[in-house]
């Protein structure tokens, strides 16, 4: 009993990852945290990210809801790749925070684009946030024959 009143006092390291640490699994991570782990992570190492909801597009922090490719059913607060804004990408994991990755499907090659929710759209002046797959959305400017 004495032992465990002093654990409490001094504080005890759970051995739990915080988000955004490394982790080999879920277990590693703390409560509303998952391992996330990139198919192309060279060794298969994750990081703690924090869950988020199919209805979520957007999380708190700006970061973009994403589902596992294992798992579809597991989602979480990307906290983005290496590709920022404007440069080209595979898909969204390639992307800084914040963005997705889309094809125009104009010939060109993908790119990293802000992400928006088109429930609550927030996208920078002058842009629209046009419909990825409901509610996902992204930042861009209108076209000229949609505009009054």
């Amino acid at each position: 009993m004495m032992l465990m009143a002093l654990v409490a006092l001094l504080g005890c390291d759970s051995g739990l990852v915080e988000v955004g640490d490394s982790c080999a699994n879920a277990f590693d991570c703390v409560d509303g945290a998952e391992c996330f782990t990139l198919p192309t992570s060279p060794d298969g190492q994750g990081r703690c990210m924090a869950e988020c909801t199919a209805e979520e597009r957007l999380c708190v922090g700006g970061e973009v809801c994403l589902g596992a490719a294992s798992d579809p059913s597991t989602r979480v607060c990307y906290l983005g790749g290496d590709a920022i804004l404007g440069a080209g990408c595979a898909d969204t994991t390639d992307c800084e925070t914040g963005a997705v990755c889309v094809d125009f499907g104009d010939g060109s090659a993908p790119i990293c684009v802000q992400a928006c929710d088109v429930r609550a759209p927030v996208c920078p002046m002058g842009m629209v946030c046009e419909v990825l797959t409901e509610p996902a959305g992204f930042c861009t400017i209108p076209d000229e024959e949609t505009t009054p």
